[in-house]
C-alpha cells in the first residue's frame, strides 16, 4: 500500500513551482512566485484570518500554507493560488486545503500582506486508480460551494490531470493567462466521468 513519506512528499509541487517561478519571473517584472516544498529558506504564502493591528502577525491568524502563490509585488495583490493534491488524503483534508482561502482576509509572504480580492484559486487533483473515486466525489460535491461569488470575488476551479508534465504545462499556461490579464484556460477534468 502507498504510504506518503517526507522523501516523496511534495516532489511534483516543488518541480511545478520551480518551473512556474522560472518562467513567470523572467517574463513578468514585479511578479514573484513562491512555492512550498522548495529549497531551504523559500518563503511560503500563508492565508491569514481577519485580525486587528495588534495580532496581524500572530501564528493564530495563519491557515494552511498554499502550495504555489503568484504575487504582484507592485499592486500588493495575490494573482493566483494553487493547491496541488499529491497525497492519497481523505476528502476532508483535500477540501480543507482548498477552502481555507475562503476564510482568509489576505495572504502573507515573509510578513508582508497581499490582497486576495479577485484571486484565481486552483485545486489540482493528481489522479491515478487509487484517487479516482475520491476525486470524482470531491468534484461532484464542491461545485455548488465554489460556484457562487465570494465576498472577495475568489474564482475557484478544480482540475484533474494525472500526468505531472501535462499538469505542469496546464498550470504554466494558467499562470501566464492570469499574469497577462487574459481569460482563464478551460477547466480540465481528465479521467473523471460524470
Amino acid at each position: 500500500m502507498y504510504k506518503e513519506t517526507r522523501v516523496n512528499s511534495g516532489k511534483i509541487t516543488a518541480a511545478i513551482g520551480s518551473r512556474i517561478k522560472e518562467v513567470i519571473e523572467a517574463e513578468y517584472p514585479g511578479i514573484k512566485v513562491y512555492y512550498d516544498h522548495g529549497p531551504a529558506g523559500n518563503k511560503r504564502v500563508v492565508p491569514k484570518l481577519r485580525s486587528t493591528g495588534k495580532n496581524s502577525r500572530s501564528r493564530y491568524q495563519s491557515l494552511a500554507w498554499v502550495d504555489i502563490g503568484i504575487i504582484d509585488q507592485t499592486s500588493k495583490k495575490a494573482l493566483m493560488l494553487i493547491e496541488i493534491e499529491e497525497r492519497p488524503a481523505a476528502p476532508k483534508a483535500v477540501l480543507g486545503d482548498l477552502c481555507n482561502i475562503f476564510f482568509a482576509d489576505r495572504v502573507q509572504v515573509g510578513g508582508e500582506d497581499f490582497d486576495i480580492t479577485d484571486v484565481r484559486l486552483i485545486l489540482a487533483l493528481t489522479h491515478n486508480d487509487r484517487h479516482a473515486d475520491r476525486n470524482k466525489a470531491i468534484i461532484d460535491s464542491i461545485q455548488d460551494v465554489i460556484s457562487p461569488t465570494h465576498r472577495k470575488n475568489i474564482r475557484a476551479n478544480i482540475i484533474n490531470i494525472g500526468d505531472p508534465k501535462e499538469l505542469e504545462e496546464h498550470l504554466l499556461r494558467e499562470a501566464k493567462a492570469v499574469c497577462g490579464n487574459e481569460a482563464p484556460i478551460e477547466v480540465v477534468n481528465r479521467g473523471i466521468t460524470n
